[in-house]
C-alpha cells in the first residue's frame, strides 16, 4: 500500500500482480475499502496488474466534509490513474464502485477497455439514502453495522465464517463518518438512470444470488439495457460476494477479462 495525491487529497492505493500485464482497477462498496477485493484478486494476479484503492473517506484515504457527488468520486478514480501513469484499464466495481464505473463508462469512455458491474444499480430511493446520511452524521457508522452485515453476507456465512465476518465488521468500522455520509449523499443525489442505455463498451454484470440490495432481477434489467453485455450469477452469496465467494467471483470476472484480452 502507498499514498498518492489525487484530486486534491491523499489516497491509499495498492498495485500488485504481474508487471506489464493488462491493468484492472477495482472500485469498492460504500463502507468498504480495498480489503474487500483481497481474496478475489489473489486468483487474478498472475495475468493482470491489479490496482486497488480506498475511496474518499474510506480505509486509509483522506476524508473531506460535506456531500460528495458521483462526479467527484469518478474524478478521484481518474486522478489516481493519471497520478500512477495508467492509460486504458479494465474497471471492476461493486455497489458504489459500480456506480463510479457507470460514470466512467459514460464520461471517460476512452480510459476503459471493459467494464464489470457487480451488485450495483443506477437508481436509488432518495428518502432511504437521505435517512442514512442523517443517521450517520448524527450517530456515527457503528449503528449501521448490523444491517450492513445482514445485507452483505448470507446468514450461513456469518454463522460459520466468524473470523472473516469479523474482518468485514472491522472494515466497515474503519469508514469515517465524513466518508460514509458523503458517499451515501452521492448515491442519494446521482442521476444516472439513463447511463446503462448509454454504455457502449464490453460489459459484464455480476449479481449475488441472495443480494437484497441489488437483487438478480434488477441486475438482469440493467443487463438488458446495456447493449451486448453479459450476465453472471454468484451462487450462495449476498451483496459483497467478493468476500463470501472469492474464488467463484474471481473465476467469473477472470473469464470475462481474459476473453477481452484474448488470452490463450
Amino acid at each position: 500500500m502507498e499514498f498518492i495525491s489525487a484530486n486534491g487529497i491523499a489516497m491509499s492505493v495498492d498495485i500488485s500482480g504481474a508487471p506489464n500485464k493488462p491493468a484492472v482497477m477495482f472500485g469498492n462498496s460504500l463502507a468498504a475499502d480495498m480489503e474487500m477485493w483481497r481474496a478475489s484478486v489473489s486468483f487474478l494476479e498472475s495475468d493482470f496488474t491489479i490496482l486497488r484503492y480506498d475511496g474518499r473517506g474510506h480505509g486509509a484515504s483522506e476524508a473531506t466534509s460535506g456531500d460528495y457527488s458521483l462526479d467527484l468520486l469518478g474524478r478521484d478514480a481518474l486522478s489516481i490513474l493519471d497520478a500512477l501513469g495508467f492509460g486504458q484499464i479494465h474497471y471492476v466495481g461493486l455497489s458504489l464502485g459500480g456506480m463510479v464505473g457507470q460514470w466512467l463508462a459514460v464520461n471517460a469512455r476512452e480510459r476503459l477497455k471493459s467494464l464489470t458491474l457487480c451488485a450495483t444499480f443506477s437508481q436509488a430511493d432518495r428518502g432511504v439514502w437521505d435517512e442514512r446520511v442523517t443517521a450517520v452524521r448524527t450517530s456515527g457508522v457503528a449503528p449501521m453495522l448490523d444491517g450492513t452485515l445482514q445485507r452483505w453476507l448470507t446468514a450461513p456465512f456469518r454463522q460459520t465464517q466468524v473470523e472473516e465476518t469479523d474482518r468485514v465488521r472491522e472494515m466497515i468500522l474503519r469508514t469515517s463518518v465524513d466518508g460514509y455520509a458523503g458517499s451515501a449523499a452521492a448515491i442519494r443525489d446521482m442521476e444516472i438512470s439513463d447511463y446503462p442505455s448509454r454504455i457502449d463498451l464490453p460489459t459484464l454484470l455480476v449479481a449475488g444470488e441472495q443480494d437484497p440490495s441489488a437483487p438478480p432481477e434488477l441486475m438482469r434489467k440493467m443487463h438488458e439495457e446495456i447493449s451486448g453485455s453479459e450476465f453472471s450469477l454468484i451462487e450462495d452469496s449476498a451483496h459483497v460476494f467478493t468476500m463470501e465467494q472469492p474464488e467463484q467471483t474471481a473465476n467469473t470476472i477472470g473469464r470475462f477479462l481474459r476473453s477481452r484480452e484474448q488470452f490463450q
